[in-house]
């Protein structure tokens, strides 16, 4: 398939795919007029790719992610992978927690506070 097709399938952009071959997350064939051939384990790569992304993790990350993810159904093969992803779970407890700060000083703000017109 071209890169039309595997980007309809997967909802990711042509240029994000041709993105996640430059950081050698995926390496399609190539025809005889070098157009870039996608298969049925391309389209797995590439959602793996935009739910870890979903999910917070950057492409750094996930560049470290995939292969271990390719050999089994499991997630967790490789040594770190399960530290990494404690890792991230903590980075965003601390996001959260950031937020919910952010929230509450805005809404005793709001409390606190009179309205004046214009």
């Amino acid at each position: 398939m071209n890169i039309g097709e595997i980007s309809k399938l997967t909802s990711a952009s042509p240029r994000s795919i041709r993105y996640y071959e430059e950081m050698e997350l995926i390496s399609p064939d190539r025809s005889q007029n070098g157009y870039r051939i996608y298969n049925k384990a391309h389209v797995k790569i590439i959602r793996e790719i935009l739910w870890l992304l979903e999910a917070g993790l950057s492409i750094k990350n996930i560049k470290y992610i995939v292969p271990c993810t390719l050999q089994k159904t499991e997630i967790l093969m490789c040594s770190d992978l399960q530290s990494l992803f404690i890792s991230e779970i903590e980075n965003i407890n601390n996001k959260i927690k950031a937020l919910k700060k952010s929230q509450s000083i805005l809404k005793k703000t709001l409390k606190n506070s009179v309205l004046v017109e214009n």
